[in-house]
């Protein structure tokens, strides 16, 4: 049989995993988390991915391998930090179970499309760089609101807030589904779509009927593996940095679990929650800047 094709590196391209400077400082906050367990998780998910970039060149199959292994293990950082947050019904994810897992960026893809779709502006966030990880996110609204000058939102809680369907009317929680069957596809469910993720490992390590599995792929892919590890883990700070169940963390996790619902076969009672949400105050600075957040 001829030999499989091989990935063949650019003359420039860099030993180590290439990092920005955001991504240094978050690498930086994810050993400063608390607990070990989910801080483990995370370094072990940037430990991965410099693995998987340094064996791209000679072990193609490891260097997938390892890039999949590396936001699985960011997943299980998220599912055990919801855990030890008390969130509702957060102990029905399992940080050890590959759909479960698999599931945990299909849920916060399908948030980027809901926000991206309704044209929602670009947040900026920031890391705090000493003592107990902390992150801010900020929103110029002042496009929303056809102001001149920017209108910077955030809340202490930065993920304390909901959102509400467009298509089942005012004050109906969004569940994504539409996000969610745009990702999965127009032949398939997204039950079989995380199904098919989750078994992607197995397919890189294990012979078939059909021969040895053999792959080439760009080191984009391990790039993208690292943005997700990233987003990931903001996520996983900013659950940890509080102890108020955020609006928007109980409502993902909502439509997750509607998720493993569907393609575990066992239903579940969702527990009630307060959906009440805090007031929007918009203060002006003495430098003619205006800060917002939330107040009870």
């Amino acid at each position: 049989m001829p030999e499989p094709a091989k990935f063949k590196p650019a003359p420039d391209r860099p030993s180590t995993l290439p990092m920005d400077a955001q991504l240094v400082v978050l690498a930086d906050a994810v050993e400063r988390i608390g607990p070990a367990r989910v801080r483990h998780s995370g370094r072990n998910a940037f430990n991965h991915l410099r693995k998987s970039w340094e064996l791209h060149p000679v072990d193609a199959e490891m260097s997938y391998f390892r890039a999949l292994t590396a936001e699985e293990e960011a997943a299980s950082a998220l599912i055990l930090a919801l855990r030890q947050q008390r969130y509702p019904g957060a102990k029905r994810l399992d940080p050890q179970i590959h759909a479960h897992k698999a599931a945990v960026w299909v849920i916060l893809e399908a948030i980027v499309r809901g926000y991206t779709d309704k044209k929602m502006p670009r947040p900026q966030i920031s890391i705090g760089k000493e003592g107990r990880p902390r992150i801010r996110i900020d929103v110029d609204i002042g496009p929303m609101i056809d102001s001149d000058g920017p209108y910077w939102v955030h809340s202490p809680d930065p993920f304390h807030t909901v959102i509400h369907s467009d298509e089942k009317g005012p004050f109906e929680l969004h569940r994504w589904a539409k996000e969610l069957a745009q990702i999965a596809g127009p032949n398939k469910s997204i039950m079989r779509y995380v199904r098919e993720l989750a078994n992607n490992r197995n397919r890189v390590l294990y012979a078939n009927e059909k021969g040895v599995p053999s792959i080439i792929f760009p080191d984009e892919l391990i790039l993208e593996r690292l943005e997700r590890v990233k987003w990931i883990m903001v996520v996983v700070i900013g659950v940890l940095q509080t102890k108020t169940l955020q609006l928007l963390v109980i409502q993902a996790l909502e439509a997750l679990l509607i998720a493993v619902e569907r393609f575990e076969g066992e239903g579940f009672a969702f527990p009630q929650f307060d959906q009440s949400a805090a007031n929007l105050s918009i203060e002006q600075q003495p430098d003619g800047s205006f800060v917002s957040g939330f107040k009870a």
